[in-house]
């Protein structure tokens, strides 16, 4: 009976936290923005000057397009964590253990990469030919008003749909938050994690945007004009630094149950 219970609650213990798939591919956009971001930044660190911002156009231009055109693709994967948490919490006893929770990652996959492709072609098409010097310090001002274009609507939509979701999502966890908590540990989590992801997205990429529209809607302030690098840039790393934070909580709860 003891050897029974103590196999019993060994295996209890070694339970893992199931996989969220949106939550996964979610570190892994992070990841790439990143990974692909950094040569643009640290041209721009190499090459500064206090005299003058003008660089050379077609490495500002090569440089920068990846990043530009793979911005797309991270606001999907916040949009598949947030449907994949709701769908969880409205179906949990059919959400459990079935591929439906890998549905929203798969078409959210082929609908960003559409988006990555969309932006990409876009932009060539409407920046070719690529002047010789540009005389810029962000985003903002590498591109033209026509090529920034499809990118600006994509950003827009994405967000305003985030909002929606990510709304509707904390009112629904508020309501349910009892069923939540008493639920099993991994889906508790994965909610506050999913919480955290939206939050960041708000406060991080939203909100700013919607600032800087209303500045230079009303007073022709562009703040990545004025603050350059600095304004994308910090944002950005705290973005990261959330989810930096919310891999380490999650790994450390898979580890700890096995």
């Amino acid at each position: 009976m003891w050897l029974k219970n103590r196999k019993a609650g060994k295996s209890s213990s070694s339970a893992k936290i199931n996989v969220s798939p949106s939550l996964v591919v979610y570190f892994i956009a992070w990841t790439v923005e990143i990974t692909i971001s950094m040569p643009f930044f640290l041209y721009f660190i190499v090459t500064w000057t206090s005299e003058s911002s003008t660089r050379d156009g077609p490495t500002l231009f090569w440089l920068s397009i990846w990043s530009l055109a793979f911005q797309p693709f991270v606001q999907i994967t916040v949009l598949m964590v947030t449907l994949e948490r709701i769908s969880c919490i409205h179906w949990p006893a059919y959400f459990k253990n079935h591929r439906l929770k890998y549905i929203f990652t798969f078409v959210g996959i082929i609908f960003g990469l559409a988006l990555v492709c969309l932006t990409f072609i876009w932009t060539l098409m409407h920046e070719l030919p690529i002047p010789s010097l540009i005389d810029c310090n962000s985003y903002a001002c590498i591109y033209r008003a026509g090529a920034m274009e499809v990118s600006s609507w994509i950003r827009q939509i994405l967000m305003f749909m985030n909002s929606i979701y990510g709304i509707y999502f904390f009112a629904l966890l508020q309501h349910r938050w009892k069923a939540c908590v008493t639920s099993k540990l991994h889906n508790h989590l994965l909610n506050v994690m999913a919480g955290i992801v939206l939050a960041a997205e708000f406060f991080l990429n939203i909100f700013p945007m919607l600032i800087n529209k209303i500045l230079n809607r009303f007073t022709d302030i562009h703040l990545t004009v004025i603050m350059g690098p600095i304004f994308n840039t910090l944002l950005v790393a705290l973005d990261v630094f959330v989810a930096s934070v919310i891999y380490t909580l999650w790994m450390r709860k898979r580890l700890t149950r096995k």
